[in-house]
């Protein structure tokens, strides 16, 4: 599976599929010599940071993608989504934003005092469980996107 180039991948595969293969091609495990994130393309790191967040809402809520280091990468990745015109998940990324009071601080321990004002109210849990629910639901079209970004520039994916 991980021998198809990123190109055969993505010709073949469902959307979702080839985001999880093209992940698991371009993870630093898979390498006996593994690469730094600061040397991932741009489309590498799209498909990594989506993998990230997707996985933390499957795992959990979107809560666990905020209170978790990942949350460092909100930012990069609503600049992801607006990158493949993925309204829905930016709609989604936007929302997480007014819940927690504002900008989402990109240091955890910073975003870990603000979130802890919210933890255990029925309001914010109530909404965090709405957000990760269009997420999921959003998941589909925002692979689509990907995809269709991802065989433009195709030559960028090691």
């Amino acid at each position: 599976m991980f021998f198809r180039s990123p190109r055969k991948i993505l010709e073949k595969e469902s959307p979702i599929q080839a985001l999880s293969d093209l992940d698991m091609r371009t993870t630093p495990w898979f390498f006996s010599k593994p690469r730094p994130y600061s040397e991932y393309s741009r489309e590498e790191k799209l498909i990594r940071y989506f993998h990230i967040i997707h996985g933390e809402a499957m795992n959990g809520t979107l809560d666990q993608f905020l209170s978790n280091s990942s949350g460092n990468l909100f930012h990069e990745i609503r600049d992801f989504l607006k990158l493949i015109d993925a309204t829905e998940g930016i709609t989604v990324m936007d929302e997480l934003e007014k819940l927690i009071g504002g900008t989402v601080e990109s240091d955890r321990s910073e975003r870990k005092v603000r979130l802890m004002r919210y933890w255990d109210t029925e309001p914010y849990n109530q909404r965090i469980r709405e957000l990760t629910t269009q997420w999921k639901t959003a998941w589909p079209g925002i692979c689509e996107k990907a995809v269709f970004h991802l065989k433009k520039h195709v030559d960028q994916i090691k």
